[in-house]
């Protein structure tokens, strides 16, 4: 029957990131699970016994001071990668073993990781797009501009693609004019989840191509090859790599996977000022976890309306004014 086709249901990606794998798991790598663990845990340390958690911070994280990168990477290359980080880790106030968005490459710092957050985003309008130069994800308005300010790239690189969606309109279906809501809501739904597809994909291209190519000093060499993501790789006995099997992020990437001693000079200020703003009266060089969770922060407070987020205006002006 109508509507009821296997195509419908996983033609498109689920704003939570389940039915990714289908049918193994519905919801492997979806928001909202448990991390999992990369590597098995062997043995298990009394806490009596760990290190100072400052401690480890000071010696084998804190930046004593700025060195220029070698290869000459520019600090765009590092709001990129907090981009990604955003994009898979997001682990829960209430519990710190559940991550609350999806493990996928699905631009959920953009659309969201619910229904709730894609409809304040989307505009509704009967052709697919997104309100103008916003995103879904209010923790990027607290690092430093350069992020916010790329992932608004990616806004408006949907609603062009939208747009071209509708003007090549493949199989004469979409409409400039509409008989209901219910018909202009329908096509909207289809041209949206096309153009979220499309613009996950140019993500991911960007990820693997520029910026792994990058990371590799591929760009640096004049090196040409790229780390296709749609490519399938030969494996031993000439297998072919598997696809599709999804993914879950562990806790131990999310440990690892940290950027902060990359900021540049101008950022390292940025963030010292914002810090020393919503913490204010405190010595952030002595602050503790519970100051830090306990302590009014005024400075922290979102409008709940997406569209009204100005975080050019409310922080970058600030600052350097």
């Amino acid at each position: 029957p109508k509507g009821s086709s296997i195509r419908s249901k996983y033609a498109y990606r689920q704003p939570d990131g389940s039915n990714y794998v289908v049918p193994l798991s519905s919801t492997l790598g979806k928001a909202n699970s448990s991390y999992v663990h990369s590597v098995p845990t062997s043995s298990l340390a009394p806490h009596a016994t760990l290190p100072d958690a400052g401690l480890l911070f000071d010696n084998l994280l804190a930046r004593d001071r700025f060195v220029p990168h070698p290869g000459g990477l520019n600090s765009l290359f590092y709001a990129f990668a907090n981009l990604i980080i955003h994009s898979v880790f997001h682990t829960s106030h209430w519990d710190h073993r559940f991550n609350s968005t999806s493990s996928y490459l699905d631009l959920s710092i953009l659309y969201g990781n619910s229904e709730k957050d894609m409809n304040e985003v989307r505009n509704k309008d009967g052709y697919g797009r997104l309100h103008e130069d916003v995103f879904a994800d209010s923790r990027l308005l607290f690092m430093p501009p350069s992020s916010c300010a790329l992932l608004v790239l990616l806004c408006r690189n949907h609603n062009f693609t939208a747009k071209k969606i509708l003007e090549i309109n493949e199989q004469g279906t979409y409409k400039a004019q509409f008989e209901s809501d219910a018909e202009k809501l329908a096509q909207d739904d289809e041209i949206f989840n096309r153009t979220r597809l499309v613009n996950c994909g140019y993500f991911m291209q960007i990820v693997l191509c520029d910026y792994v190519g990058a990371i590799l000093g591929l760009a640096r060499d004049g090196c040409s090859w790229r780390l296709d993501p749609i490519s399938q790789f030969p494996e031993a006995k000439e297998e072919l790599s598997p696809r599709g099997n999804g993914c879950a992020a562990s806790i131990e990437f999310n440990l690892m996977y940290r950027w902060h001693a990359t900021l540049s000079e101008e950022e390292t200020r940025w963030t010292e000022w914002q810090s020393s703003t919503v913490w204010a009266g405190l010595d952030l060089s002595t602050i503790t976890p519970q100051e830090f969770d306990t302590a009014p922060r005024p400075g922290l407070a979102v409008d709940p309306d997406v569209k009204n987020w100005t975080f050019s205006g409310r922080v970058i002006r600030t600052f350097y004014d």
